[in-house]
């Protein structure tokens, strides 16, 4: 494996006090006052800071990272619920808290990625298979929830992570251990998974349109897929009767799953795989009948939690996600170079829309009105107007950076 793949901070000196012996560092986690949210976050993410920037042993980087799981999804789950049912768009407070747990996710993942390098870095990895496993497993899934935090938001996601995560499968496939179990991510700490379910948990819920489902929503589709991700395959084999239902992956690109092309042969390459979802989408169409029929969500074992009729809508999108061929809205026609205009922003979109005339709050309109008649603004509306569109379509300045500090609630 191309370990340069799996990018780390680089080590330096932090202000912040970290424990890394695993025995005492439990004794400070339960130590944490975690009925305040807020401020166990940001222990925990200088914590992660400190101790993803210095040399830690390899065996007790495992264990200490271990330790940081429930804490970090305890707070992160009473943490999300300032932001995940608030209307778009978000305040800059808002913001900053979501942006803060993403962060903090990625902090999880660098944590495990650092055991992944280390163990292959020793002459024989393969030797300790249940903990580069159990450590690739954690990364796709960190890097996951790191995936999930920009969708809930609506912001790009990092670059580089849909690479690693396509990496860290390879890893597993290569030496046979994509299935092996691995102690489970969830709140209870009491379920197993596998890296192969991990890694189609998160391919899966990139092909459901996460930028177009609602806010709330995408959480409930990843509880979901956490239950039935694994009527999903993966499969080296090119070679498929149709289309529908499978989708192309890259394990050498920074890309998410696509559909699968038609009407194109494709060559059988090291780095490719197909993703059949054909089962799934027969689950999703059975649990769509049973809800239709009267059937209560809880039954059917969905996984998520939702009412019945958010079940049913959450299904139906699903399905047309996964089971059926994507169709083209408007008839493909010739190239043809032309020039088109655009304009950007709401106070550009009101300019020309209004006639060219600039946005005047309400309350200053007979006094702009005046203003006008004054100057003679009302001249002939024949004559050429010259329009300075970068004053009229300007963005705003940017906002500084966020700190990585937990905003109060």
């Amino acid at each position: 494996m191309e370990t340069s793949v799996l990018t780390v901070p680089g080590k330096k000196a932090s202000d912040w006090m970290v424990e890394t012996r695993p025995k005492e560092a439990e004794a400070w986690l339960a130590s944490l006052p975690l009925a305040d949210s807020a401020a166990s976050a940001q222990q925990l993410y200088h914590a992660l800071f400190s101790l993803n920037r210095m040399d830690v042993e390899l065996r007790d980087r495992l264990a200490l990272m271990e330790l940081y799981r429930a804490p970090v999804a305890g707070v992160v789950t009473a943490l999300q619920s300032h932001f995940t049912h608030l209307a778009l768009p978000l305040s800059p407070r808002q913001r900053q808290l979501a942006e803060f747990l993403r962060n903090l996710y990625m902090e999880m993942a660098y944590g495990y990625k650092f055991v992944v390098r280390d163990l292959l870095a020793q002459r024989n990895p393969w030797s300790r298979r249940p903990a580069i496993t159990t450590a690739a497993e954690r990364a796709i899934h960190y890097l996951g929830e790191v995936l999930l935090r920009s969708y809930q938001v609506y912001v790009p996601y990092p670059a580089g992570v849909w690479r690693e995560i396509h990496e860290l499968y390879r890893l597993a496939e290569q030496n046979g251990a994509q299935h092996e179990p691995v102690p489970g991510t969830s709140a209870n700490m009491s379920d197993t998974t596998s890296i192969s379910r991990s890694y189609l948990r998160v391919v899966l819920l990139g092909l459901a349109g996460p930028y177009q489902l609602p806010q709330q929503e995408c959480q409930h589709v990843n509880q979901y897929l956490k239950r039935w991700s694994d009527r999903a395959t993966l499969s080296a084999d090119l070679d498929i009767d149709s289309p529908v239902g499978h989708f192309l992956v890259d394990l050498s690109a920074d890309l998410p799953a696509m559909l699968y092309p038609k009407d194109v042969k494709l060559k059988e390459a090291p780095y490719l795989r197909v993703l059949n979802a054909v089962e799934l989408a027969r689950v999703v169409h059975q649990q769509i009948n049973q809800l239709q029929k009267g059937v209560a969500a809880r039954k059917l074992d969905l996984g998520a939690d939702c009412f019945d009729a958010a079940c049913l809508d959450m299904l139906r999108r699903l399905i047309k996600f996964w089971g059926m061929a994507a169709r083209r809205q408007f008839t493909r026609r010739a190239r043809v170079n032309r020039y088109v205009s655009l304009c950007d922003g709401v106070n550009a979109i009101h300019f020309f829309a209004s006639g060219a005339h600039p946005f005047v709050p309400p309350e200053d309109a007979e006094t702009a009105a005046a203003a006008r008649a004054a100057r003679g603004a009302a001249a002939d509306e024949d004559k050429e107007t010259v329009i300075d569109l970068d004053v009229a379509i300007a963005d705003p300045e940017p906002a500084a950076p966020p700190s990585m500090t937990a905003p109060e609630l």
